[in-house]
């Protein structure tokens, strides 16, 4: 893990200094040395973070003939093999750093040499004898990069801060965008809340050269399973296979390794995996200190019990109101964009306590979306896709309401369903009971729809939300955070399975869960999900209520320029009056609204 940045085009006198600049903001992701690059093609600059290789490991990395130079922020957990096969065809290395098997890569291959790489990574690389450069992003966005174009050239970096400390002008707001935030609760890529600033998308390179740049797609992922396993004890031997050597690759590090750790399937199964290859590990769990609070779930008790049994070291991260209140501001910084997860203020308290002890974190993400771990998957299966005739019921509603619980699964479907159609549709007789999903869920073509509602999750709320969210917030407290359900052959062989290996009419994950019965107590692997569970409704009524009075309501707010701000105070009267349909939907409403304004307020940290 690393900062990288850099201007791709003709060189001028002052990019050293524009490269100092933007290497200086973003800092924290590489606090153990620093590179600087400056050739025909443009100018590099680099941050390390040493987690693999020893001191040769600094970067620019060089081909043989220095005519190849690459920057790179990630990891690329198959080098070792890789670099066999390069020394096998007579490339010779300088360092034993993972990155620079993508220069000898390069070399061998052109521009296909991405699809060999099976890491988490954002890299540039000039190629000095041919006058071209490259930007490329992982294949699922784990790691960040930012672009604008200034001029004639193309400047790029980890992190947006980096961008804007070398425009000379404040950068205006992307309207669009901050519409798509009151949407969703995060930005979907490529957009950023600033206009001409994206953010290259996943599994995408950006190509310049004398004519101008091209950007074009290298990788994409089918949702037309493709297996030959049909046994589901088979599939759970391969989910296995490829899990055990998922968490070799990204978990046996030179450096103190920690996990983050709920009492859900996807942490408790990682943890147990750990467990078996590795002696040296922390867990840490988020624990609420207001045990008066009949609404928070905290599942540290549970947790505990799990590192008890497997002889993990285990430490609790006690979070009050006043804790978290006091999070949102920094927290909100490190995005430097603005997003509406509630648990954000969470992950921040629990890296800080972390990066106390180790260099590297593993988190659960992506069980969920590889392997159809939300309820609300089924809700989308029973939706009327199955029923044309009861189409009309939706006709005037928002579809992008209906869509909301794939972008942010803490407000289920099932709540828009009954906004849209009433209860009828989701009661026993009604059109989309459990009888109906069982009879019309596991064909052919819903294995297709199934996939592409994963897809749909991983390039929208697991990309721009959790991934974005582990990201800046690990490297603000630089620590690498890493994600070993995002495995690029695991990501593969869950895309190539029928949707009956994933869902049921009983339980998500099918085949995670005929896994985890091997290796995890039968009650570890069959707790209801829960979460990174936040009380937000008790908190916002109670000891968040003046401070959402204070700036959603009393004072002047960036929503103004948006909504209607008249009819927002209303809402906000009605809330707290007790006026609502539903008050834990409209709470997560006006924390986003309140993640937003502690946001804006923080801009202009962002330009200094």
């Amino acid at each position: 893990m690393c900062g990288i940045c850099g201007i791709i085009g003709p060189v001028r006198i002052e990019d050293g200094q524009h490269i100092e600049r933007m290497k200086g903001v973003q800092s924290h992701r590489g606090p153990d040395g620093t590179g600087f690059y400056q050739g025909k093609q443009g100018s590099l600059g680099f941050s390390r973070l040493a987690i693999v290789g020893d001191e040769q490991g600094q970067q620019p990395i060089f081909n043989e003939d220095a005519s190849i130079i690459m920057i790179g922020n990630g990891e690329i957990y198959n080098y070792r093999t890789l670099r066999e096969q390069l020394i096998h065809s007579g490339h010779r290395f300088h360092t034993s750093s993972d990155i620079e098997v993508i220069v000898h890569l390069y070399e061998e291959y052109g521009t296909e040499a991405w699809s060999y790489l099976k890491g988490d990574f954002a890299f540039a690389l000039l190629d000095e004898k041919r006058g071209k450069s490259f930007l490329v992003r992982d294949r699922l966005g784990v790691k960040p990069l930012y672009v604008t174009k200034i001029g004639e050239r193309w400047y790029f970096a980890s992190e947006l801060r980096a961008l804007l400390a070398i425009q000379r002008s404040r950068v205006p707001m992307n309207t669009t965008a901050l519409r798509l935030f009151f949407r969703y609760r995060f930005l979907p890529h490529p957009f950023t809340p600033f206009e001409g600033i994206y953010k290259l998308s996943p599994g995408h390179e950006l190509q310049h050269d004398c004519s101008g740049i091209q950007i074009r797609r290298y990788w994409n992922l089918s949702v037309e399973p493709t297996t030959d396993i049909h046994d589901l004890a088979q599939a759970a031997n391969r989910f296995g296979e490829l899990f055990e050597r998922a968490t070799c690759l990204q978990g046996l590090n030179d450096v103190p390794t920690g996990i983050v750790l709920s009492a859900g399937l996807d942490s408790s199964l990682l943890l147990a995996q750990l467990a078996r290859q590795t002696g040296s590990l922390r867990a840490y769990t988020i624990d609420f200190t207001d045990e008066n609070d009949q609404e928070q779930v905290s599942e540290f008790a549970q947790a505990h019990e799990l590192c008890t049994m497997l002889n993990v070291s285990h430490t609790r991260v006690a979070v009050s109101p006043q804790d978290y209140l006091e999070a949102i501001p920094a927290t909100m910084s490190s995005f430097e964009e603005p997003v509406g997860d509630a648990a954000a203020p969470l992950l921040y308290l629990l890296l800080k306590q972390a990066s106390q002890d180790v260099r590297v974190v593993l988190a659960g993400d992506g069980g969920d979306e590889l392997f159809a771990g939300y309820p609300s998957y089924r809700h989308f299966l029973q939706q009327p896709a199955l029923f044309p005739e009861s189409r009309h019921v939706f006709k005037g509603h928002d579809e992008q309401s209906l869509l909301r619980a794939q972008y942010h699964p803490d407000v289920p479907l099932k709540q828009e369903l009954q906004r849209a159609g009433g209860d009828f549709w989701l009661q026993e007789g009604g059109v989309f009971n459990d009888s109906h999903f069982a009879k019309h869920a596991f064909s052919p073509e819903q294995d297709r729809r199934l996939n592409a509602l994963l897809l749909g999750d991983i390039h929208g709320w697991l990309c721009d939300d959790l991934l974005l969210k582990l990201d800046k917030l690990s490297m603000h407290w630089s620590i690498e955070g890493r994600v070993p359900y995002l495995d690029h052959d695991l990501l593969q062989f869950a895309f190539s399975l029928p949707a009956w290996m994933k869902l049921n009419d009983h339980c998500e994950k099918v085949v995670m869960r005929t896994y985890a019965e091997r290796i995890l107590p039968h009650r570890f692997v069959h707790r209801k999900k829960t979460g990174f569970s936040l009380p937000v409704h008790s908190w916002i009524s109670g000891p968040l209520r003046a401070i959402i009075q204070k700036k959603l309501r009393d004072g002047s707010f960036i929503a103004q320029e948006y909504v209607n701000a008249d009819a927002f105070r209303t809402y906000v009267d009605n809330y707290f009056q007790g006026h609502t349909d539903d008050p834990i939907y409209h709470s997560f409403t006006l924390l986003g609204m309140l993640y937003l304004e502690y946001w804006h307020e923080g801009l202009s940290c962002l330009y200094t």
